[in-house]
């Protein structure tokens, strides 16, 4: 039984860069992430999420800006899809 990516572990690294035209306050906000990200702006760690709302309120100065957000999830997708338990047992 073929599972692909549905059932990776682990840590992934997603990057973008982005212009922003005005020093400012901006909210960096992702929707669909189910455990853990952390965001890092121009190689500085912004923090990490552990639950919704997965967003931060960053400064940034008028410019190009690399955004990284390291996400991280544990063995749940892998344990649900093959059948065993997973989450919190009492």
């Amino acid at each position: 039984r073929e599972f692909g990516y549905g059932t990776y572990s682990g840590k992934a690294l997603c990057s973008a860069e982005t212009f922003v035209p005005e020093t400012g306050i901006y909210l960096v906000k992702f929707a669909h992430i189910n455990d853990s990200a952390k965001l890092i702006i121009d190689g500085k760690d912004q923090g990490i999420r552990i639950a919704p709302p997965y967003c931060w309120q960053v400064v940034l100065e008028a410019g190009r800006h690399k955004l990284e957000l390291e996400i991280c999830n544990n063995s749940g997708n892998r344990d649900r899809n093959l059948g065993l338990p997973a989450g919190i047992i009492l």
